[in-house]
């Protein structure tokens, strides 16, 4: 297990002895074999979903108590793999994306489970509550739709040309963000259809991308071999950092740190705010790194692999 502890304006990672660990806490969360695709802590930061990927009975959603790590429910419906996971603003509802080409919304209040199931033209890209949860963002290859997030209905759609990689909304569903070249990062009104920032520089095809949670900052991944962090007001490069291969990133609540999942089941961390990498977190038990998660108030970071699921405490003390 490893702890942060605040030194100076730094942190500082360290691993603590495993006779100090809390027994009643597992840091490794065995599913089947199959990899972990999707991940997300609800709002309140108590409970964790995962996704994953492969036929039924494998790719099932999994809801996790975070603190104590017990599996306290698991949904079938998806037919194939389950590539992302989101939980509506209230922590109610939570919406899986699939190559089956279907998303689907599930209901987490008792007496109120009901799966409300949404069909797609190709395999969804990226699917993401507005922040009042009213609405349900999705894209495939070449198409946004806004939904209504109780009943599935489309409020609105807009094509996208040309189709690109890497897609992600902002948190308040204004603003798509895709990557169609080597070259440039869109971010697109989805109003309008129309770009209305682009981000250069790019040397390569697009691996992943992410809005932080207040919207204010965008980190991408590309073949280039860099992680870049953006002002998304600004339309600059905050920084950037070498990486190895790999293709999943987040950011934390306030965007702050960014983290990257590399092949090596390595976890790299950095601070923005100071340009600074930090210790690595590593677990030989997840293979490989499919995709990452923040806790809201940051003091935990999950790792999804293949079959499993790590989770790192990043508490201050």
């Amino acid at each position: 297990m490893w702890r942060m502890v605040m030194v100076g304006f730094g942190l500082v990672f360290f691993a603590l002895p495993s006779q100090a660990q809390d027994k009643k806490r597992a840091d490794i969360l065995t599913l089947s074999k199959t990899g972990v695709f999707g991940l997300a802590f609800s709002p309140d930061g108590k409970m964790l979903a995962s996704g994953s990927v492969g036929r039924p009975p494998h790719n099932e959603l999994k809801l996790w108590d975070a603190e104590t790590r017990e599996l306290k429910a698991s949904f079938s419906g998806h037919s194939f793999h389950i590539l992302h996971v989101c939980f509506s603003p209230d922590g109610k509802k939570l919406a899986t994306a699939s190559s089956d080409k279907t998303v689907r919304l599930w209901g987490l209040e008792a007496g109120k489970e009901k799966t409300v199931v949404l069909r797609e033209e190709s395999p969804p890209k990226a699917v993401r509550f507005s922040n009042d949860g009213k609405t349900l963002g999705v894209t495939t290859y070449r198409k946004v739709r806004l939904l209504d997030a109780a009943t599935g209905k489309e409020k609105s759609a807009i094509n996208i040309h040309p189709a690109g990689y890497g897609h992600c909304f902002n948190p308040t569903l204004e603003l798509m963000a895709f990557a169609p070249d080597s070259w440039y990062i869109h971010l697109v009104d989805t109003s309008t259809g129309k770009t209305k920032t682009l981000l250069t520089g790019l040397k390569g095809t697009m691996r992943a991308m992410t809005f932080s949670a207040d919207g204010k900052w965008l980190a991408s991944v590309s073949a280039d071999g860099l992680l870049r962090v953006w002002d998304v007001a600004a339309g600059k490069l905050k920084a950037s950092f070498r990486v190895d291969s790999g293709r999943c990133v987040a950011l934390s609540r306030d965007g702050r740190y960014v983290a990257f999942g590399a092949w090596e089941a390595n976890v790299r961390v950095w601070d923005v705010a100071a340009n600074k990498e930090l210790p690595s977190l590593k677990d030989k038990n997840l293979a490989t790194i499919f995709c990452l998660a923040f806790s809201p108030d940051s003091k935990t970071l999950a790792a999804g692999g293949m079959g499993k699921i790590r989770l790192w405490a990043l508490d201050a003390r």
